[in-house]
């Protein structure tokens, strides 16, 4: 029977929110553009990289992750992942993100999969949009009951930062909340565990 730990990405293994942030880092880096004070939603930024080639999304992807992931990882949560790994658990990142920059993180620290946001393609050029429904709320219980179907579990935990993600911290058996500085009344009104992070650690 499997072990499983799974992992929200933003603002739970890096220290903020990575989807708006590497479209703006995208066409900034690449045309020189400042996205950053247009008021658009999630998805209409992202329909400003449509016509981008793939070779090129995935180029600053790696870029955006070494740049700008890599040295916002939170410590604490990094060895969360390790510990569990040591312990027989496989390892899934469950996010809104965008898995073309995941999945360097996944690579790196030897994650076992990844659910989040894909990029629509047609012959090798970005159409705008993701290939799925926003990996969000109830969107990632969906995914992962698809994804675990019919799979024998014998303990599963899920760590995100969010109370979005309370239906995917509930999926688990147990489920651990990150906070920042303070801890929050609705984790433990959720018979939720919480770790409160300063700029310290724990």
């Amino acid at each position: 029977m499997r072990k499983i730990a799974l992992f929200d990405f933003c603002d739970t293994i890096v220290n903020f929110q990575t989807a708006d942030n590497y479209v703006i880092y995208y066409a900034e880096m690449r045309y020189g553009e400042n996205l950053r004070n247009k008021n658009y939603d999630k998805f209409q930024l992202l329909n400003c990289l449509k016509g981008e080639k793939k070779s090129d999304i995935e180029f600053f992807a790696e870029r955006y992750y070494l740049e700008m992931i890599k040295p916002g990882l939170q410590t604490v949560v990094i060895d969360f992942i390790k510990k569990y790994q040591d312990t027989g658990y496989e390892i899934y990142i469950v996010s809104a993100g965008y898995s073309v920059y995941i999945d360097f993180f996944a690579k790196e620290f030897k994650v076992n999969g990844i659910i989040a946001n894909d990029f629509l393609y047609q012959d090798e050029i970005f159409l705008g949009t993701i290939s799925n429904r926003d990996c969000i709320s109830e969107e990632k219980v969906q995914r992962l009951n698809e994804f675990f179907d019919k799979c024998e579990i014998e303990d599963s935990v899920s760590f995100s930062d969010s109370i979005s993600d309370l239906p995917f911290l509930k999926w688990s058996n147990r489920g651990i909340v990150i906070s920042k500085f303070r801890s929050r009344e609705w984790i433990k009104k959720n018979g939720l565990e919480e770790i409160v992070l300063s700029n310290y650690g724990i």
